[in-house]
């Protein structure tokens, strides 16, 4: 290899899934809704922060031009203004306010989210915030105080709030309580279940023409994470001598699918559920790189192949802590 393909890199490259599709969706109706915010929530390693990360790096997607910002909220024993504040000045990697009024934080907040706002041509600031299942109703009470100062001047306010369902102790988590009208009625009318890749399209979706979501995350290693002078395909930079006789990932989903349906049943656990991107991503990093990466000869994977991929991954694991009754 000439040079180090993005699959060996520390950070291996994010692919757009279509639970991101249906994020991206959601999120323009919210918008067209004239919604000041939308809950997006999901269990714990499906890849939330993720998507949301790529959706703001790309503007394909987007209706009008965003601002995007990306924080994550830590759990105060006192959620005041000046902490609250001071979180997103953090999160874009500005010099907080430490000695100051929850008003004069709240001013720089809105000033530098406003200067770069203005500087990247739009009119809505969209603010992504990780771990809002810490929320209570003070900092949407601070969150209203922003929007306020962000409308009078002339700027428009869209809240991400991203919430994990299992986050805590004790069964599902959500923000979506009860809540005054002012904060319910901005921020919370509209409510968006991300998830892993589905084994089995949704029933609306039947007719869409396109595969389940496993099969197409599992296309974009061959058809995307393009590599040298020439855009080579991941699968093809990987697997040149299968790949032109005709192999390619997707090619082995019903071999996978299988295997996968065969680990969760000896350790007893429910049938296909959706596969978190978490081991989704380190199954098909081994897969090509460990297996057909590193063979000459690779024709396609074997049964055998696969389970020590899913073994690699760490999804028998991560599933078994889903489901922790099911612990032998």
């Amino acid at each position: 290899m000439t040079s180090l393909h993005p699959m060996l890199a520390e950070k291996r490259p994010l692919i757009f899934t279509r639970p991101m599709e249906r994020l991206a969706d959601h999120f323009k109706l919210a918008l067209e809704q004239g919604s000041s915010g939308m809950h997006t929530h999901g269990d714990g390693r499906i890849g939330k922060t993720k998507a949301a990360m790529l959706l703001a790096r790309r503007e394909d997607w987007r209706p009008w031009p965003m601002a995007f910002y990306l924080m994550n909220y830590s759990n105060p024993t006192n959620a005041s203004e000046g902490y609250f504040f001071n979180s997103i000045l953090n999160a874009t990697n500005q010099k907080t306010l430490s000695r100051a009024f929850g008003t004069d934080v709240l001013a720089r907040a809105r000033n530098h989210l406003m200067r770069q706002c203005h500087l990247e041509q739009a009119n809505i600031i969209v603010l992504v915030i990780n771990e809002t299942n810490r929320f209570g109703e003070s900092e949407f009470s601070h969150l209203v105080s922003l929007e306020n100062d962000i409308d009078l001047a002339g700027k428009r306010l869209f809240v991400l709030f991203m919430s994990q369902n299992d986050a805590d102790p004790g069964g599902p988590q959500s923000i979506f309580r009860r809540m005054p009208i002012q904060i319910s009625g901005r921020f919370l009318n509209t409510k968006h279940h991300y998830t892993g890749l589905l084994w089995d399209k949704p029933q609306d979706e039947l007719e869409n023409g396109l595969e389940d979501d496993v099969f197409l995350g599992l296309q974009q290693y061959d058809i995307g994470v393009l590599h040298g002078e020439e855009g080579i395909p991941c699968s093809r930079w990987f697997a040149p001598r299968a790949c032109a006789a005709g192999w390619s990932l997707c090619s082995q989903y019903q071999l996978i699918r299988q295997v996968a349906t065969e680990l969760r049943a000896e350790y007893d656990l429910p049938e296909l559920e959706p596969w978190a991107m978490q081991t989704f991503d380190a199954t098909v990093y081994y897969l090509i790189v460990r297996v057909a990466g590193e063979n000459p000869a690779f024709v396609e994977f074997t049964a055998k192949d696969i389970r020590k991929a899913f073994q690699f991954s760490g999804y028998i694991e991560l599933e078994l802590n889903r489901h922790p009754d099911k612990r032998k």
